[in-house]
């Protein structure tokens, strides 16, 4: 009688046994499924190209510029541009030629305004300098 009931016991416990295995085995896969498409989600925003406009040409002048009370110690300039957000990221940089002088000037970062760019300097430039900007639009990076 014990042979039987350990020989029932065995073949109970050991369909049970790989019933829960089989169970475990889907579930891994599934993870395995999930996780590979997290990678493929992963891999296509970092091998997308970035929304980036072409290289745009301006002035920067030397009127137009006041203080605030967000940056006492800095001046500012507002740069109207059509379709800026405040969530872009707007990149300047001189021209060789303006080089000296807005290195003068003592720029700080760009702040991106709804419509405007505002450029900060410690000083007011003391000649037109000739500069160009990129947008980074991040819109489709924050959603």
């Amino acid at each position: 009688m014990a042979k039987a009931k350990v020989k029932a016991l065995l073949s109970t416990g050991l369909a049970a046994l790989c019933s829960h295995i089989k169970q475990c085995a889907t579930a891994v896969s599934a993870l395995a499924n999930t996780t590979a498409d997290g990678f493929d989600e992963v891999d296509d925003v970092l091998h997308e190209k970035q929304d980036i406009t072409a290289a745009v040409p301006f002035t920067i002048p030397t009127t137009g510029w006041a203080r605030d009370s967000t940056l006492t110690s800095y001046y500012y300039c507002d740069i109207s541009i059509t379709g800026l957000l405040a969530t872009d990221i707007v990149d300047v940089t001189p021209q060789p030629e303006s080089h000296s002088v807005a290195r003068a000037a003592g720029f700080i970062p760009t702040e991106s305004m709804a419509g405007k760019l505002r450029l900060r300097a410690a000083s007011v430039p003391t000649a037109a300098i000739k500069a160009q900007y990129h947008i980074t639009n991040t819109v489709k990076y924050t959603e």
